[in-house]
């Protein structure tokens, strides 16, 4: 499926990674499919981000922590980490520019009886439109993106003062790359 959505600014979209993962979207809730080592790590960097939330932001750890923080989770996929971050309790918006990942994602969410604003969106129309968050997510996703010098400081225009943005990305190593990035895509 071609990418309908065209969006103002495309400097970080690099088109050949949307048509990968437009490609297997309907396969990334399936935990022994692609996606396998997503859902495998996905519960020690929920448990990370609670942590460190809770810990930045002064909060009791509780059955919902996250509870009246919004959180943002930029090329959120099919919402894997959205859905754990809701479960947390936060305000979660989901961007992602792979048309098909969104419509999985609110699927799951619907199925899951979860209520997550997911959005056909890069970072750079959500940053002009002004919206700020208390936690930002950019997990596994600088790998695939275009220009990575802006778009960094442009995730960082998300955030609140005083919140948090977390990164993660798979090591620039080729065992890594071969493991994670020919082997599970």
């Amino acid at each position: 499926m071609k990418q309908k959505k065209q969006f103002s600014n495309e400097k970080f979209i690099n088109k050949e990674e949307v048509d990968k993962f437009n490609s297997f979207a309907d396969s990334w809730w399936d935990p022994n499919g692609k996606m396998k080592s997503l859902h495998w790590i996905n519960p020690t960097r929920v448990s990370h981000i609670k942590k460190q939330t809770c810990k930045h932001l002064k909060i009791k750890d509780s059955e919902k922590p996250l509870e009246g923080l919004k959180v943002l989770d930029i090329g959120c996929g099919a919402g894997v980490l959205s859905e754990s971050m809701a479960l947390l309790g936060a305000d979660v918006v989901g961007i992602d520019v792979t048309e098909n990942m969104i419509l999985v994602a609110k699927k799951h969410a619907t199925k899951s009886k979860l209520k997550i604003d997911y959005r056909i969106q890069d970072i750079n129309d959500l940053v002009a439109k002004g919206e700020k968050f208390d936690v930002v997510l950019c997990m596994e996703v600088v790998e695939h993106i275009d220009n990575l010098e802006e778009f960094l400081p442009t995730c960082n225009k998300a955030v609140k003062d005083g919140g948090l943005l977390f990164i993660s990305t798979i090591n620039r190593t080729v065992k890594s790359y071969a493991s994670a990035i020919i082997a599970e895509e």
